[in-house]
């Protein structure tokens, strides 16, 4: 009954037509809804009982017999308490009309009388409807029903926290790292922003959130936030986190623009450095170790040799000088010579990229 009481009006109304539940149902789960935690919420000044399912009998009845209702007929509602219900106490949240009894229908209740909405109880407010955080009721004040160290906001903060339809949070337990999220419940198309935090010498691996079904809610991810959109079910968030890959090398700073890049390097295979624990950034590349690092990155050992005088079949890159010819990413610089040591400019590097990357 609690998942049927945290669908929406219309959710809510499609089953009372389906008769999944009858409108008596629905209307006793919510006045009993309202009696389990509105002790805690403050959120209403009094219920009517005996107006409300007097109205749900009467949708009841019409739907046995088979009659058209209303579009929302049988969904319970709360109504602010400065508005009139004949019956029951009007008191606007104030001790001067503590004791006050409606003697007529306000317009509007009329009217939600008419399409046979059941009034479950009047909502606590701002005295007076004079205020903004519903803290200034004469009777209690109304806590955040998400935070109940918070208020609603006001004046009408009682309508808000009782008719909230919040779904949990759960953020798992992670190792080597930890991840919060912005509420520990929410409604339904609210936005919850997660904040994944590793531990020293870690990173964020995965980041995903899951509602009870198991499927995944979309998570957005701006200037390292992540955020997704509440959807009408309880949701779990799992963060998991990964060991940063160690940089080796003394002249490469944390802060370097170029860090990743050497690290992956390292990883892959294609550079260990220039040794002595360095890695000599500013240093120049020569021909010879530009296409070794093309080799080593993206190349396939070939069966042809390279016809370079200056190329000796024992040096370290002989296997990356015939695969770059063999591929077409150079010819040497002429006269049978490939100038392993000559040095590589910017413009050389970037065409063995382009003519590697072209016959891949």
């Amino acid at each position: 009954m609690l998942e049927l009481l945290k669908k929406s009006s219309m959710e809510q109304s499609k089953a009372l037509k389906n008769k999944e539940i009858s409108a008596v149902e629905l209307t006793k789960a919510s006045l009993e809804r309202i009696k389990a935690i509105d002790e805690k919420l403050g959120a209403f000044n009094s219920l009517t009982e005996e107006i409300a399912l007097d109205t749900a009998k009467k949708v009841d009845e019409k739907i046995a017999k088979g009659e058209d209702l209303p579009l929302l007929a049988g969904v319970p509602l709360a109504l602010k308490d400065n508005m009139n219900l004949i019956g029951s106490k009007t008191t606007a949240s104030s001790k001067i009309l503590e004791n006050f009894v409606s003697p007529y229908n306000a317009t509007a209740t009329q009217k939600l009388l008419n399409n046979l909405i059941p009034i479950v109880g009047k909502a606590n407010l701002d005295e007076f409807a004079m205020g903004s955080s519903n803290e200034n009721s004469a009777f209690k004040k109304v806590h955040n029903p998400w935070d109940l160290n918070k208020v609603p906001g006001g004046s009408s903060g009682g309508s808000h926290s009782g008719g909230s339809t919040s779904y949990a949070i759960t953020v798992a337990d992670a190792e080597n790292g930890s991840a919060t999220a912005s509420r520990k419940s929410a409604s339904k198309g609210t936005t919850i922003t997660v904040t994944a935090t590793p531990d020293k010498g870690y990173e964020l691996d995965t980041l995903k959130v899951t509602d009870k079904n198991g499927d995944k809610v979309k998570l957005t991810e701006k200037n390292g936030k992540y955020t997704f959109t509440m959807p009408a079910s309880a949701v779990t968030v799992k963060a998991t986190f990964t060991k940063t890959a160690e940089n080796p090398f003394t002249d490469v700073n944390d802060d370097a623009y170029y860090k990743d890049a050497v690290i992956w390097a390292v990883e892959n295979g294609i550079t260990t450095g220039t040794g002595d624990g360095k890695f000599s950034p500013d240093a120049t590349c020569t021909r010879a170790q530009s296409v070794t690092f093309l080799f080593r990155a993206i190349g396939k050992l070939v069966d042809s040799k390279a016809e370079f005088s200056d190329v000796l079949t024992d040096s370290y890159y002989a296997n990356a000088v015939a695969w770059a010819v063999e591929n077409g990413v150079t010819n040497g610089i002429g006269d049978g010579l490939f100038g392993p040591n000559n040095s590589c400019t910017r413009a050389q590097i970037v065409t063995f990229l382009f003519r590697a990357y072209q016959g891949k």
